[in-house]
């Protein structure tokens, strides 16, 4: 079966919702996700965790720390770029500052490896304010924006989910 999932990585800092996107070559971001690998086994968590740890450079989580997260997480089934099913997995994390400076620190030494080409696909990641994008004001990659368009009122509901029931995170969503 061919298909493509993804995780939208969201935190709360400072009263304000933050996503944490990978901006690719052509200088617009997105979540972290892509096509099914033979070694996903069919599983759209395995290949969900495994973009996303690829694309972060693994800068936050291990492949299996992100398979446990985001069993327990909110998905948003939508459409890849070639018009396949790709779930979208939205994990809550606690901010983490320094995110992007390891994310720069192992990027640029892979970024002369030939054979790393599957960690170079994101040349940086940021925490953009999420209302920055629902509105448009980022450059999204052309996929990313149409799933945002068709998606925002869920990614508010599930964003005010999470925050409305505790103020600690589990799993990569918020604990009751």
């Amino acid at each position: 079966m061919v298909y493509a999932a993804g995780i939208l990585i969201l935190t709360l800092y400072n009263g304000k919702y933050y996503a944490l996107l990978g901006k690719d070559h052509y200088n617009t971001y997105s979540d972290f996700g892509g096509k099914s690998d033979f070694e996903d086994r069919n599983n759209p968590i395995v290949t969900a965790s495994r973009e996303a740890y690829e694309e972060t450079c693994g800068s936050m989580f291990s492949i299996d720390e992100l398979i446990i997260k985001i069993q327990h997480c909110d998905v948003i089934p939508t459409l890849s770029y070639t018009n396949k099913t790709y779930n979208m997995y939205v994990m809550f994390v606690q901010y983490d500052n320094l995110v992007p400076h390891k994310f720069k620190k192992v990027y640029s030494y892979i970024k002369h490896i030939p054979y790393m080409n599957k960690f170079k696909e994101k040349t940086e990641i940021q925490w953009i304010p999420l209302q920055d994008i629902l509105s448009n004001k980022i450059k999204l990659r052309n996929i990313f924006q149409k799933t945002i368009d068709n998606h925002k009122n869920t990614i508010l509901k599930i964003a005010y989910k999470y925050t409305s029931t505790n103020t600690s995170y589990n799993y990569g969503r918020r604990s009751v």
